[in-house]
């Protein structure tokens, strides 16, 4: 309800929920050239189509597009400038409840990893606009596992079906898949899911739940045996690492508890040199991949694209940071 003051470089002029947020440049802030436009309309304009049309003729001059718009449109437009900007919090998430049967057993959470294929999902489903992510935000590309080591967790149907001879298919009850009802790609990737499971041995079917049910039922109190879904959104490394994965973790809805685990997270909030970080924070990777609790499939790349007046758009969105919207100028 305001005021709303500070001395960033933009003074907010008017706001609606979910439509538009207006601002003007704020003449007293302390880089006196910048920021480089009089005024910043935020459009929100959830259908997709809505926004595509507003940008093809030119209503918009800067837009987030989706994957199957963004193909459209750049086979229209090859010489379209854009960035894919990689976002470790958006996209699917897969989620194993270790505190109901049969995910009790960590032996059945590995077959699941090892039945999906993430990478021919990526490329057949997501068109190749997606990647393999820890659930959390990272700080630095070199956070991440490779590749290589990756496949050694997943995509291997022969590895899945080993374990779950080890176990007795017999003893291992059907799955409930709770899928949230997000749009199409997330149902079309749980239906291939749900075929890379039953091609190695498990009973499983799909509950598709809408998004209030997803958020309230399912992701926050646990009540699942396999969710997929997008992940708890948070700003930092630390905003998932600890409520959602620590033992002690108010939104550890599924039974991680893991002493290992647990030391690396609060040692790697206090460690103040970058390399050592690293490496305690790929440790926490391994470590959920050893323990197979969640893990994302497809971590989403956002696609942002901006008309041809448009000079010098280079966002970064990390942290909730704006100031890239300082430089920005328009060509007469």
């Amino acid at each position: 309800d305001g005021p709303t003051i500070g001395t960033g470089p933009w003074i907010l002029v008017d706001t609606t929920q979910d439509a538009m947020h207006s601002f003007k440049a704020n003449a007293s802030y302390f880089e006196p050239e910048l920021p480089l436009i009089d005024e910043l309309d935020i459009h929100i304009i959830p259908d997709q189509s809505i926004r595509n049309a507003g940008f093809r003729v030119g209503s918009l001059d800067v837009e987030q597009m989706d994957e199957a718009q963004w193909i459209s449109y750049y086979e229209d437009n090859p010489s379209a400038e854009f960035l894919a900007i990689p976002d470790t919090t958006m996209g699917l998430e897969i989620s194993l409840n270790a505190r109901i049967i049969p995910f009790t057993d960590v032996r059945v959470r590995r077959a699941v990893f090892q039945s999906i294929d993430p990478w021919s999902a990526i490329d057949d489903i997501w068109h190749g606009r997606a990647y393999l992510s820890p659930s959390f935000p990272i700080a630095s590309p070199d956070w991440l596992v490779s590749e290589k080591k990756l496949r050694g967790y997943f995509a291997n149907p022969d590895r899945a079906r080993e374990l779950l001879d080890e176990i007795g298919l017999g003893q291992i009850k059907p799955i409930e898949i709770t899928v949230g009802d997000f749009g199409e790609l997330y149902y079309v990737h749980a239906l291939r899911i749900l075929d890379e499971l039953k091609n190695v041995g498990f009973t499983a079917d799909i509950n598709l739940v809408n998004k209030r049910a997803y958020a309230n039922d399912a992701w926050a109190e646990g009540n699942y045996q396999m969710l997929i879904g997008p992940p708890a959104h948070s700003a930092t490394p630390n905003g998932y690492l600890f409520p959602v994965l620590h033992s002690s973790g108010s939104l550890n809805s599924i039974g991680i508890h893991n002493d290992e685990l647990d030391k690396l997270i609060e040692t790697q909030s206090m460690e103040l040199d970058r390399k050592v970080r690293t490496e305690l924070i790929k440790s926490i990777q391994y470590q959920l991949l050893e323990d197979a609790y969640r893990f994302m499939p497809a971590a989403k790349l956002s696609i942002w694209t901006w008309g041809s007046r448009v000079m010098d758009f280079h966002p970064n969105f990390a942290g909730f940071e704006y100031s890239h919207w300082n430089r920005v100028w328009l060509k007469d």
